[in-house]
Protein backbone atom coordinates (compact mmCIF):
# COMPACT_ATOMS: atom_id res chain seq x y z
CA UNK A 1 0.00 0.00 0.00
CA UNK A 2 3.11 2.87 0.90
CA UNK A 3 4.15 1.77 -2.72
CA UNK A 4 1.07 2.48 -4.18
CA UNK A 5 0.75 5.72 -2.73
CA UNK A 6 4.19 6.65 -3.03
CA UNK A 7 3.60 5.95 -6.73
CA UNK A 8 0.87 8.31 -7.35
CA UNK A 9 2.58 11.12 -5.23
CA UNK A 10 5.46 10.43 -7.45
CA UNK A 11 3.01 10.10 -11.34
CA UNK A 12 0.94 13.38 -9.89
CA UNK A 13 4.22 15.37 -9.48
CA UNK A 14 5.53 14.49 -12.99
CA UNK A 15 2.18 15.69 -14.46
CA UNK A 16 2.58 19.06 -13.51
CA UNK A 17 4.99 19.99 -15.90
CA UNK A 18 2.06 18.62 -18.34
CA UNK A 19 -0.39 20.48 -17.09
CA UNK A 20 1.75 24.09 -17.15
CA UNK A 21 2.62 23.27 -20.62
CA UNK A 22 -0.78 22.53 -21.41
CA UNK A 23 -2.06 25.76 -19.66
CA UNK A 24 0.23 28.17 -21.25
CA UNK A 25 0.15 26.85 -24.75
CA UNK A 26 -3.40 27.57 -24.60
CA UNK A 27 -2.89 30.81 -22.61
CA UNK A 28 -0.83 32.05 -25.30
CA UNK A 29 -2.87 30.53 -28.17
CA UNK A 30 -3.96 33.08 -31.02
CA UNK A 31 -7.51 32.04 -30.69
CA UNK A 32 -8.35 29.70 -27.71
CA UNK A 33 -9.62 27.27 -30.06
CA UNK A 34 -12.14 29.69 -31.45
CA UNK A 35 -11.98 29.10 -35.11
CA UNK A 36 -13.78 31.33 -37.32
CA UNK A 37 -16.91 29.99 -39.06
CA UNK A 38 -20.56 31.62 -39.38
CA UNK A 39 -21.81 30.68 -36.10
CA UNK A 40 -19.26 32.97 -34.21
CA UNK A 41 -19.70 35.96 -36.60
CA UNK A 42 -23.11 36.67 -35.44
CA UNK A 43 -21.36 36.98 -31.95
CA UNK A 44 -18.85 39.71 -31.08
CA UNK A 45 -15.18 37.53 -31.53
CA UNK A 46 -13.79 39.44 -28.66
CA UNK A 47 -17.06 38.48 -25.98
CA UNK A 48 -16.81 34.56 -27.39
CA UNK A 49 -12.75 35.03 -26.64
CA UNK A 50 -13.23 36.37 -23.09
CA UNK A 51 -16.04 34.01 -22.17
CA UNK A 52 -13.36 30.46 -23.20
CA UNK A 53 -10.35 32.56 -21.65
CA UNK A 54 -12.81 33.05 -18.38
CA UNK A 55 -14.22 29.34 -18.80
CA UNK A 56 -10.94 28.36 -18.71
CA UNK A 57 -9.35 30.05 -15.86
CA UNK A 58 -11.85 28.52 -13.97
CA UNK A 59 -11.07 24.95 -14.88
CA UNK A 60 -7.64 25.71 -14.01
CA UNK A 61 -8.82 27.08 -10.71
CA UNK A 62 -10.44 23.85 -9.81
CA UNK A 63 -8.26 21.19 -11.43
CA UNK A 64 -5.65 22.54 -9.51
CA UNK A 65 -7.01 23.01 -6.10
CA UNK A 66 -7.99 19.67 -6.76
CA UNK A 67 -4.66 18.64 -7.48
CA UNK A 68 -2.93 20.18 -4.80
CA UNK A 69 -5.41 18.72 -1.64
CA UNK A 70 -4.90 15.28 -3.13
CA UNK A 71 -1.35 16.09 -3.22
CA UNK A 72 -1.34 17.15 0.09
CA UNK A 73 -3.39 14.36 1.39
CA UNK A 74 -1.14 11.36 -0.20
CA UNK A 75 1.85 13.06 1.05
CA UNK A 76 0.57 12.53 4.73
CA UNK A 77 -0.64 9.03 3.71
CA UNK A 78 2.60 7.87 3.70
CA UNK A 79 3.65 8.40 6.91
CA UNK A 80 0.55 7.16 8.39
CA UNK A 81 0.36 3.78 5.80
CA UNK A 82 4.48 3.72 7.46
CA UNK A 83 3.01 4.19 11.50
CA UNK A 84 -0.10 1.92 10.95
CA UNK A 85 2.38 -1.10 9.46
CA UNK A 86 4.96 -0.67 12.00
CA UNK A 87 2.00 -1.24 14.72
CA UNK A 88 0.59 -4.70 13.35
Amino acid sequence: MIAGIAFQVVTMTCCVPLMLNFAIRFYHSKTNGVEEEDDYRQYDYDEVLAAKHSKFILLCDAVGMAYTTLLIRWIYGIPEMVEVRELH
